[in-house]
């Protein structure tokens, strides 16, 4: 020492430790933030085209499941839809997976001819707030 203070007390790679405390402060802090910025790229802020996308596979499904319905009123799963009929036609050739790569379901009451053809969301999850839905009388 050139002037007889003393020496800043030095730390990991010899930098000053109040360096090295800031940054392992910040970098969880930084972390944290980008975490949560990435669990909303699937989610609602970015999802327009994906919302669009999956109310247009959910208004065509619609129409598949009322069509067979007016054909044949058993029908308890989507893809009963790309099964072939007795005359060799399908109502349709495969089921799309909604844009998150979830499966569409198909909800029908015990009684009553109505349906609902639903995407459980970015979350997959069904009956969350996510989830868009056709229903059918």
């Amino acid at each position: 020492m050139a002037h007889g203070g003393t020496r800043p007390r030095r730390f990991i790679g010899g930098l000053p430790a109040p360096f090295v405390f800031s940054l392992v402060a910040l970098v969880p802090l930084g972390l944290l933030l980008v975490a949560r910025r990435v669990s909303h790229v699937n989610g609602p802020a970015s999802d327009s085209p994906r919302m669009d996308r999956a109310r247009h596979d959910l208004d065509r499904l619609a129409e598949a499941v009322q069509s067979h319905l007016a054909r044949h009123p058993q029908l308890s799963a989507l893809s009963d839809l790309t099964r072939p009929e007795a005359d060799g036609r399908r109502s349709l050739d495969s089921l799309p997976l909604d844009p998150w790569g979830h499966d569409y379901l198909l909800r029908r009451p015990d009684k009553g001819s109505g349906f609902t053809v639903l995407s459980c969301g970015w979350d997959g999850i069904e009956d969350t707030e996510d989830d868009l839905a056709v229903s059918r009388p």
